[in-house]
């Protein structure tokens, strides 16, 4: 199975660095080819013919495969792989303790998936879940969690196999030089040696320099062919963006907030009166008199999106404040103000308008409509692809998955935990 890590970790920046799938100026199209220090030129065989073997047959511990069901019954659950969970762990067989149960979960477009091998890269995730969430929720996660992995894995599968129809001899012979330009540099990382760039490749990824090369041609056609399919399609029109712009308006252009101190102080606390008036005359900033014991306000300021014009805004529901508040411009003080058994002072402390123009939001608004239209060129090719291939089994491997990772991985929170112990 592909693993996808290297994806993540390494697509962009060989694409980038060949500039087009070509590494040291031979480029994916160009006719060109590879001489190696020896002078002799690097065949595409050369890259071929490693192991096949499914990752149950390569592991150096001893593995039975068994079914599904079989995988499913915890009579056949014993001590748990050392690289794996220990609680709940890996299934072995209790009569012989030391192979590994993994179970043949389905096929991927003609490979076998293998629940052990598939599950790994996951494990991480299923654990720590598997040990807050209730079974239920557990499952839901599980299921969800495998069914985006496998989706991810099917359609870089199927891409694969649609490029390599489609390549022709000066392609392969750019995709030829690329690679071996990557074999080069993996080895020139080891000083020059094979076995340590092999040993640093198992430490790292679990991989030999066969696999790498193998990944690393996957993600190269991979990504050039959802580029020819999905990326080269995508487009993207001035008008487009203007239209999104104008259908959102309001998004892009919120309501200005108004953020407005108020002092109330009671009209017989006069000592309260002196000095607020006098603090403020001496030039003290509003907002830290507003915090003196004299202001009777529990929330000094109060912060109001402003819908309209603000001279005829609404800001309180007692007149003579409203009137005031509506003359404030930002940074200006209205006050003493009289009402009712109290005075008050309000002072405009920030004006913030968030309003995005159309000039500033393009480029934002041109990524956003290329996303969208990349997803849905995305799901209408590779469901074509999955019709095509005829991919009846993809919700049989997700229930199977999702069962074997139950059995697995899942512990149960701490507290059903304890429940279960007092019983």
């Amino acid at each position: 199975m592909v693993d996808h890590r290297l994806v993540r970790n390494g697509l962009a920046a060989i694409l980038v660095a060949s500039a087009g799938l070509a590494l040291a100026g031979c480029s994916f199209g160009e006719r060109s080819s590879y001489k190696a220090p020896s002078g002799r030129t690097v065949q595409a065989g050369e890259f071929e013919g490693t192991s096949t073997a499914s990752p149950t047959e390569q592991s150096a511990i001893p593995v039975r495969v068994v079914s599904v069901e079989q995988a499913r019954s915890a009579e056949s659950v014993g001590a748990a792989d050392p690289g794996e969970p220990s609680e709940g762990g890996m299934a072995v067989l209790t009569s012989n303790p030391s192979p590994l149960i993994d179970a043949k979960v389905g096929d991927l477009n003609g490979a076998p998936v293998f629940a052990k091998a598939w599950l790994k890269p996951i494990s991480g995730r299923l654990k720590a879940e598997g040990e807050r969430l209730d079974r239920d929720e557990f499952r839901a996660f599980a299921s969800n969690l495998i069914r985006d992995r496998l989706a991810g894995e099917l359609k870089d599968e199927l891409l694969y196999a649609e490029i390599q129809a489609e390549l022709t001899a000066q392609e392969k012979a750019g995709l030829r030089a690329v690679l071996a330009g990557a074999q080069r540099e993996q080895v020139r990382r080891a000083g020059g040696s094979v076995t340590v760039a092999n040993q640093a490749l198992k430490d790292a990824n679990d991989q030999t320099i066969d696999t790498f090369v193998r990944d690393r041609e996957r993600q190269i056609l991979v990504a050039e062919k959802y580029r020819r399919e999905i990326d080269d399609k995508v487009q993207v029109s001035q008008r487009d963006i203007k239209l999104f712009y104008e259908r959102n308006r309001d998004q892009f252009n919120p309501p200005p907030v108004a953020t407005i101190y108020r002092i109330r102080v009671p009209n017989d606390d006069a000592a309260g009166i002196a000095e607020v008036t006098r603090r403020l005359a001496a030039g003290e900033a509003f907002e830290a008199v507003a915090m003196i014991e004299a202001n009777t306000m529990s929330e000094p300021f109060s912060e109001r999106e402003i819908v309209g014009e603000f001279s005829e805004f609404e800001f309180y529901s007692i007149e003579p404040l409203n009137e005031a508040a509506r003359t404030l411009t930002l940074g200006r003080t209205a006050g003493p103000i009289e009402h009712g058994s109290s005075v008050s002072w309000l002072h405009l402390s920030s004006m913030v308008d968030s309003s995005v123009s159309l000039y500033d939001s393009q480029l934002a608004i041109e990524n956003q409509l290329k996303a969208s239209q990349r997803r849905e060129l995305e799901q209408r090719y590779i469901f074509k692809l999955i019709r095509r291939a005829g991919l009846a089994e993809f919700d049989e491997i997700i229930s199977n998955l999702t069962d074997i990772a139950e059995l697995w991985y899942y512990t149960g929170p701490p507290a059903a935990a304890g429940e279960l112990n007092e019983n």
